[in-house]
């Protein structure tokens, strides 16, 4: 058994699609909200400041698109009741720390 299978381990249902899913959801889903808003409040007040967006608004929205949808696609693969994911928790970590890296 690996560091990584013993570490897991000693979470209970760290990566438990039917006991975890729902609030893994919800949490992307908040999180997703709360830096939409964010990023909406940063846009009204460089209008109210009669500024144009610039170079680092378009990142900032490029960044948004990739925090929110490739975690939430991967959470959804993953919680799906429809299809069971196969994967153990040494390929979901590994996905987690794919995304890090972006």
């Amino acid at each position: 058994m690996s560091v990584t299978e013993r570490a897991m381990d000693s979470i209970p249902n760290a990566f438990d699609p039917g006991d975890n899913g729902p609030g893994i959801i919800a949490a992307n889903i908040v999180v997703a909200i709360l830096a939409t808003i964010a990023v909406g409040l940063r846009v009204v007040s460089r209008r109210m400041q009669r500024l144009s967006l610039e170079a680092d608004d378009y990142t900032i929205f490029a960044a948004l698109v990739g925090a929110t949808v490739v975690p939430m696609a991967i959470t959804a693969s993953l919680t799906s009741p429809s299809q069971p994911s196969n994967m153990d928790s040494g390929d979901i970590l590994a996905q987690y720390r794919l995304i890090s890296l972006l």
